[in-house]
């Protein structure tokens, strides 16, 4: 298979901010509730991985999803912490409603486009040109 890198990303670990501003979850001590990526998801093997590596962690999961949108609704309702791309919060961390618990917890990730190498359709062809491009 063919493929292109769209955008790199990291996943961080977010929680939801008091009125005050602090993390209305904090790493250490109580397993934190935890909004989870299925595990069949692309995101959720990234997170699993690194959960594999990091026992420190401990966590109650919560809800399961692999809507990253839907995750960061529940996290934002103060439901609990989960992982979150950074393209998708950084208005929410300007803001001070969500906030990175600890950043040595972030997974970088690649996001690709993948085609078979034989011909496409014209407009699929032209999608993919035009994507590469970018």
């Amino acid at each position: 298979f063919m493929h292109h890198q769209v955008l790199e990303t990291e996943l961080h670990l977010v929680s939801s901010c008091n009125a005050d501003g602090r993390p209305a979850y904090q790493l250490g001590g109580e397993p934190l509730p935890l909004m989870k990526y299925t595990d069949e998801s692309y995101m959720g093997r990234q997170v699993n991985q690194m959960l594999d590596r990091e026992s420190a962690l401990s966590f109650t999961v919560l809800f399961v999803s692999s809507m990253s949108d839907l995750l960061k609704r529940m996290i934002l309702n103060g439901n609990g912490a989960g992982w979150l791309p950074d393209y998708s919060i950084t208005r929410e961390l300007n803001n001070l409603e969500l906030v990175i618990l600890d950043n040595k917890y972030s997974v970088k990730m690649g996001v690709y486009l993948y085609r078979a190498s034989s011909r496409l359709n014209l407009s699929s062809e032209r999608f993919w040109q035009y994507m590469k491009a970018r």
